[in-house]
C-alpha cells in the first residue's frame, strides 16, 4: 500500500513539475538574457571610458555622447546597439577621428556597409584607415568607388594642406555619404525598370 502511495504521489510530482517547467525554463531564460545584457552593458561603458582616457579625450567625446552616436547608427535598423557601441567606441579609441568629425563619420556608417557589402560590425577599422589621412582616403575611394569628383578631391587636399584635417574629414564624409545614398536611390530606380 506504501509503494501504492508513494508512486501515485511521484507521479502527481512528476505532472505537477512538467506543467510548472516550462514557465520556470522561460523564468530562467529570461534572467539570464537580462543578466548578459547588464553585463555587457557594463563592459561597454568600461570599453568606451578605457577609450577616452587613453586617447587623452581626443575625440571630444564623453561616454553619454558616445552612446547617442551609437544610439544613432542602430536607428538605421541594420545594427544592434552593442555593434553600434563597439564601432564608436574604435573610432574613438583609434585617436585618429577628432571631435568635429566623428559624427559626420558614424552618420555613414550604415551607408558605407550597405554599399560596400560588409558588415556593420567590421567596418571600424576600414573607417579609420580611411579618415586618419583624409587626403589618402578620398583618393583610395575615388579610385575604387569613383565616389567624389576632381573638384571635391582638391577641396579635401586643399584643407589637408592648410591643417585643417577635421575639415577635410568632414568634407569627406559628408559627399561620401550623400554620395552613397545618391547612388542607392538610383540602383532602387534601375532595379524598378
Amino acid at each position: 500500500i506504501h509503494l501504492v502511495r508513494m508512486a501515485t504521489h511521484m507521479e502527481e510530482v512528476r505532472g505537477a513539475s512538467a506543467r510548472v517547467g516550462p514557465p520556470i525554463l522561460i523564468v530562467a531564460a529570461a534572467v539570464a538574457l537580462l543578466t548578459k545584457a547588464f553585463f555587457d552593458g557594463v563592459n561597454s561603458q568600461r570599453e568606451m571610458q578605457s577609450a577616452l582616457v587613453a586617447t587623452g579625450g581626443y575625440a571630444g567625446q564623453t561616454r553619454g555622447t558616445m552612446e547617442l552616436l551609437a544610439e544613432g547608427i542602430e536607428k538605421s535598423g541594420r545594427v544592434t546597439i552593442g555593434t553600434s557601441k563597439e564601432i564608436v567606441t574604435q573610432l574613438v579609441a583609434s585617436g585618429q577621428i577628432g571631435a568635429r568629425s566623428i559624427t559626420p563619420i558614424t552618420q555613414m556608417v550604415e551607408s558605407f556597409a550597405r554599399t560596400t557589402g560588409k558588415e556593420v560590425s567590421k567596418i571600424a577599422p576600414e573607417l579609420i584607415r580611411l579618415f586618419a589621412d583624409p587626403a589618402k582616403g578620398a583618393e583610395q575611394l575615388t579610385r575604387t568607388m569613383h565616389l567624389l569628383s576632381a573638384v571635391e578631391l582638391e577641396y579635401i587636399n586643399h584643407l589637408v594642406r592648410i591643417g585643417d584635417l577635421e575639415g577635410a574629414r568632414i568634407a569627406l564624409a559628408e559627399r561620401v555619404k550623400d554620395q552613397l545614398d545618391k547612388n542607392a536611390i538610383q540602383m532602387g530606380l534601375l532595379g524598378q525598370i
